[in-house]
């Protein structure tokens, strides 16, 4: 008998010194497993979360769960219903005051000091037979044989005011040792009701706001570190932080958090697990007596926003809100997880889930680059709704990892991509209570200190490290603090060691060694063409060493400094190289090429169907011909032919002539330069030179040719036409209806018929021996005919000895012309 007893005292003293390892132990364990939505749910006890189907659980919003620290379910629930960890109603676990349709229907907190008691606050919902109120329930572990029991409850924490209560409960590790705040709100008050081994305080700390909650719906959360408060009131248009004391419960200093319509009806709240951004899920919350109409997925409008909340001015926080994402969706949560990533509650409508979570994968990173992911985390054939079970917010509280190499900004879940040959050295928050460590890199491990360095990286080293704390804190916890980081290895670009920039120098100065260099001319060559990589300038190492780049490289004056430091970046990796170029100016005197001669261009000028030259004062010239005849000249394919307007656009190496173009007299600039290298050889000019088109002389308006009348008699008049410019060189050629006339070749022609003569002058221009040049000009004269009239006394018919007497012309054989007539 002795020895029996004997052995079940140690069996009894081996099952507390479990239950004081598991409950003295506080680490992200307890959030592993979540059941939610129509009986889904996620298990985080592999290495990515993995979808659940036992769940027994089915609730449009309110759930909640709770696991052992070592990711072990005990239990879950709607807020009405307990379910045990093999997914039975556990003993007493049924008639709960929450509701499957209050935003957050239960809050689960262990009875500190205690190895087997756990409480669950309820908030209700006024659907169907439910009831407003706020309750809470004391469950024992070592009821039905280890299962679990509801012991006691309900107690009322509503102080009488349970019809005012609001759907809300959050809860947060207190300042004081083995202490907990479960908070929640009714009309303009929060209640903060403080947990301690004795159990649930009798009086709350109560904290009165500024706002009047008309709308219950809409979740609270608490910062990780325990300092900030957000709470949501959907429909009053609200979203609202607050200051939190956990060492006293008190709430303070309200500032509003506006958003933008249509969804500005805040719902899902969540905080990163560093503290220092907030994200809210709003929507439109579009609603409609017709079925149809509500639950129809286009009528809802939801955005996910986010807040960085790391500075205290208040204009600064308001002012940092960025939409992250906007889409048709109906109202949801967002849940911290225990991988520091947060969840999305995916619903299209109150009635229709989604079977996926969208995830924020990095909230701690500013904007966009948190990189949430819509669908990204399946539930099989299980569908998610609007509620995420909500948890002790100090269980997220992540170890703070910093890079002295990258300002010492917090890098945990962060992906770093770090340079071949580069050291690093990552560090770690200062913590108390003879904390332990362990670094592995891709789960081997690799260090145990505090900080970890790495020397000389190479593409190895790439992968994932992690980081383990174990402590016992100042209150005799046992603390495990957990953080991680992903590391890609990536080459420094390449740059080469024999940049040499020579440039012809040839300003107003040639022999002065100062001269303009262009020096984004050189990046295509230094970057090999790649889009990814980067080019900075440097005059100088201390300009390189205070980050004070060449701000105008197109123009750089090369003055006295003959050396430049290169910066070569790859903008997708950030791994970057230096080196130098060298700057050489070349005393230059310009050569003179052969000037290059064209005609004129004429602007057609139409005045009344009449059509005569004018000079447009540029002549067409192309450059690709001129081109080939410098080449001619040097006879070196490894040369480059470009042209300028100026001799500082040659220097630079911007607005580059080529092709066929338009000109006037003007002088032209030549750059002879290495292919490969584009270094300035020589320099030199040539004049384009434009020749005025010959304009004939004459009148432009209709010329009257006189006929013989009747027309079929011979034709006795001409008129003359006079084209003659004065120039006793040019030659001229008459057309006739645009028919050539063989034998007009004078500068005048008698016209003898009606119709439109154009004269062509030509003029040649020798520019050089071995240079002519033919330019034409035209003039056109429009030749109409006339004649005298032609009348017969049968021509006229006299009406008189009437009232109205009259005389009348008939004008059918009169002639050509308009006439007029007297009496």
């Amino acid at each position: 008998m002795k020895n029996y007893l004997h052995i079940l005292q140690m069996r009894k003293l081996i099952t507390i010194l479990f239950f004081l390892c598991v409950l003295n132990s506080f680490a992200q364990g307890e959030a592993n497993v979540w059941y939610f939505g129509e009986n889904a749910g996620i298990d985080f006890n592999s290495e990515s979360p993995t979808p659940l189907t036992n769940s027994q659980l089915n609730t449009s919003e309110g759930c909640s769960a709770t696991s052992d620290s070592n990711g072990n379910l005990l239990f879950y629930s709607d807020g009405t219903t307990v379910w045990n960890k093999n997914h039975d109603i556990m003993l007493n676990g049924t008639g709960l005051k929450g509701h499957p349709s209050s935003t957050q229907s239960a809050m689960i907190i262990p009875r500190p000091e205690n190895i087997t008691q756990y409480y669950i606050f309820t908030v209700g919902a006024k659907v169907g037979d439910g009831e407003y109120g706020f309750n809470y329930y004391t469950l024992d572990m070592d009821g039905d044989a280890g299962l679990g029991e509801i012991v006691a409850g309900p107690i009322d924490l509503a102080n009488g005011l349970s019809s005012e209560w609001t759907e809300k409960v959050a809860a947060i590790k207190g300042e004081e040792c083995n202490t907990f705040w479960v908070l929640s709100y009714a009309t303009n008050q929060f209640y903060a009701y403080k947990v301690t081994s004795a159990g649930v305080a009798n009086t709350p700390i109560i904290s009165t706001t500024t706002h009047f909650a008309i709308d219950r719906r809409g979740y609270l959360k608490i910062s990780p570190n325990g300092k900030k408060i957000a709470i949501a009131h959907m429909s009053d248009d609200k979203f609202l932080m607050y200051d939190f004391n956990n060492s006293t419960g008190e709430v303070t200093n309200e500032i509003n958090l506006p958003l933008e319509t249509p969804a500005n009806k805040s719902y899902g709240v969540e905080f990163s697990s560093n503290s220092e951004k907030l994200y809210v899920h709003a929507s439109n919350d579009f609603y409609s007596d017709i079925s149809s109409e509500w639950n129809n997925p286009n009528n809802h409008f939801s955005t996910l926003y986010q807040f960085d909340i790391s500075s205290n001015i208040t204009s600064n926080i308001i002012n940092s809100r960025k939409i992250i994402d906007s889409r048709n969706l109906y109202r949801g949560a967002l849940q911290l997880g225990p991988d520091q990533k947060i969840y999305r509650a995916l619903s299209q409508t109150y009635n229709i889930g989604t079977p996926f979570l969208g995830v924020i994968e990095n909230p701690e990173n500013d904007g966009l680059l948190c990189n949430y992911k819509h669908d990204e985390v399946s539930l099989g054939d299980r569908n998610s709704t609007q509620g995420l079970p909500p948890f002790i917010a100090s269980i997220f509280s992540q170890i703070e990892i910093t890079s002295e190499e990258h300002n010492n900004n917090l890098i945990t879940n962060q992906i770093l991509k770090l340079c071949v040959g580069s050291d690093y050295t990552f560090n770690t928050e200062n913590l108390t209570g003879n904390p332990t460590y362990s670094w592995t890199h891709n789960s081997i491990e690799i260090n145990n200190t505090s900080n970890l360095t790495l020397t000389n990286i190479q593409l190895i080293d790439a992968g994932v490290y992690e980081l383990e704390v174990d402590l016992i804190d100042n209150c005799g916890f046992q603390i495990i603090y957990k953080g991680k980081f992903e590391i890609e290895v990536y080459y420094p670009p390449i740059i080469s060691n024999s940049l040499i920039y020579i440039q012809c120098d040839i300003d107003e100065n040639s022999i002065d060694g100062i001269t303009l260099f262009n020096l984004n001319t050189k990046i295509s060559a230094i970057t090999n063409n790649d889009p990814n990589l980067e080019v900075l300038f440097y005059a100088s190492q201390s300009n390189y060493d205070n980050l004070i780049p060449i701000s105008n490289p197109s123009e750089y004056e090369s003055l006295d400094n003959p050396q430049l430091l290169v910066k070569i970046t790859n903008t997708q990796s950030g791994c970057y190289t230096t080196g130098f170029m060298e700057l050489n100016v070349n005393p230059t005197s310009l050569d003179n090429y052969n000037d290059i001669y064209t005609c004129e261009n004429e602007l057609s000028d139409v005045n009344s169907n009449e059509i005569i030259s004018i000079g447009s004062g540029k002549g067409t010239f192309d450059f690709e011909v001129i081109r080939n005849s410098i080449y001619d000249i040097f006879t070196d394919p490894t040369i480059e032919v470009e042209f300028y307007e100026s001799s500082s656009d040659s220097q630079l190496q911007i607005n580059k002539i080529s092709g066929i173009n338009d000109y006037p007299n003007m002088e032209i600039f030549v750059r002879i330069s290495n292919k490969e290298t584009k270094n300035c050889i020589s320099g030199g000019k040539f004049n384009l030179s434009v020749n005025p088109i010959p304009i004939p002389e004459g009148i432009n308006e209709n010329i009257i040719l006189c006929v013989s009348n009747p027309r079929n008699e011979p034709q006795l008049f001409t008129v003359n036409l006079n084209g003659h410019i004065g120039i006793l060189d040019d030659t001229y050629q008459w057309y006739f209806n645009d028919t050539e006339i063989s034998s007009a070749i004078e500068p005048t022609y008698d016209a003898n018929a009606e119709g439109v003569y154009k004269v062509v002058a030509t003029r040649r221009y020798v520019n050089t021996l071995i240079d002519v040049n033919y330019c034409n000009g035209y003039n056109s004269f429009k030749v109409i005919e006339s004649n005298l009239p032609l009348i017969t006394q049968n021509d006229i018919t006299v009406v008189d000895d009437s009232e109205n007497n009259s005389i009348s012309i008939t004008t059918t054989n009169l002639g050509i012309g308009d006439y007029e007539y007297a009496i």
